[in-house]
């Protein structure tokens, strides 16, 4: 359970599990057949936002408005980050699945667009 706000929910492409993010520095994915989180990792740092990319691969919009790619396999780990693409948190993201494109929006009133190329941003 999250101890403080919820601040996004997205749901994993072909499974019935779903991921939170919050103001408790945690992650946690939840299963929809058991009710209950079945992973959850502490982090350094606060995620407002979150939207998966593959059945494995799931972004993060950080407070200090970075990106970072996170596979669930290695639950908590950074895949690859992008820092300074925003000034303030990146409270909403969108991944666009047919375009390899995602979307941020952020605290600091801007809208930014990232390629995604072989697991790069």
């Amino acid at each position: 359970q999250q101890r403080r706000s919820v601040t996004s929910i997205t749901c994993r492409p072909h499974k019935n599990q779903f991921l939170s993010v919050g103001e408790d520095n945690k992650i946690l994915l939840w299963d929809s057949k058991v009710a209950e989180a079945v992973l959850s990792s502490k982090q350094n740092f606060c995620s407002f936002s979150a939207a998966w990319q593959s059945e494995n691969l799931f972004f993060c919009g950080l407070e200090d408005g970075s990106v970072q790619l996170m596979d669930v396999r290695k639950f908590g780990d950074c895949v690859m980050e992008h820092t300074g693409l925003h000034k303030d948190a990146i409270f909403a993201m969108s991944w666009g699945t047919s375009s390899n494109l995602l979307a941020t929006g952020s605290d600091d009133g801007k809208f930014s667009v990232l390629e995604v190329i072989n697991e790069k941003l």
